[in-house]
Parts: structure tokens; C-alpha cells; sequence
């Protein structure tokens, strides 16, 4: 529980999660990462961030909930009308 107020400790998790987010985005996308590609893995997870891209990879133009879970569409009202690309 001490460790929760470690700055240096908790810098190196959040690295060692983003590391972990970008290979497992790379090798799902089959491409690079970007910051962005990295932002969604972290605000819907690994797995629904790499739906979210490989859809908008895929489909630019598609609306961008009809890649995200339902409940991730209801827990987040920046996606309930949001389009890829916008």
C-alpha cells in the first residue's frame, strides 16, 4: 500500500503498461503505434483499444461505436456520437 504514494515507482508501472499497451497494439494492428493508438489502449483497454483502431483502420469513415462495447459507449459520453477520424 506504501507504494501507491511512490512517484518514481508508479512512473515506471504507468511506462511498463504503455510498453505492454504499444507491443500488443503493434502486433494486433500490424503496424506502428502512435500517442493516439496508445490513448485509446489506456481509455478502453488493450483489447478494446485495438478493436477501436483496427476498425478505424479498416473503415475510417464507420461510426466509432459500433467498434466499442456497449457498456465502454455508455460509461463514455465523448463516444455516444463520436465518428472515426473526428
Amino acid at each position: 500500500i506504501a507504494m501507491r504514494a511512490d512517484p518514481v515507482f508508479n512512473l515506471k508501472l504507468t511506462a511498463l503498461y504503455a510498453l505492454e499497451n504499444k507491443q500488443y497494439l503493434e502486433s494486433r494492428l500490424g503496424r506502428p503505434t502512435t500517442d493516439g493508438d496508445l490513448y485509446f489502449a489506456h481509455f478502453l483497454g488493450p483489447a478494446g483499444g485495438g478493436r477501436f483502431l483496427q476498425a478505424a483502420d479498416q473503415s475510417p469513415n464507420a461510426r466509432s461505436t459500433t467498434a466499442v462495447a456497449p457498456e465502454q459507449v455508455a460509461a463514455n459520453d465523448r463516444l455516444q456520437d463520436a465518428d472515426h477520424g473526428q
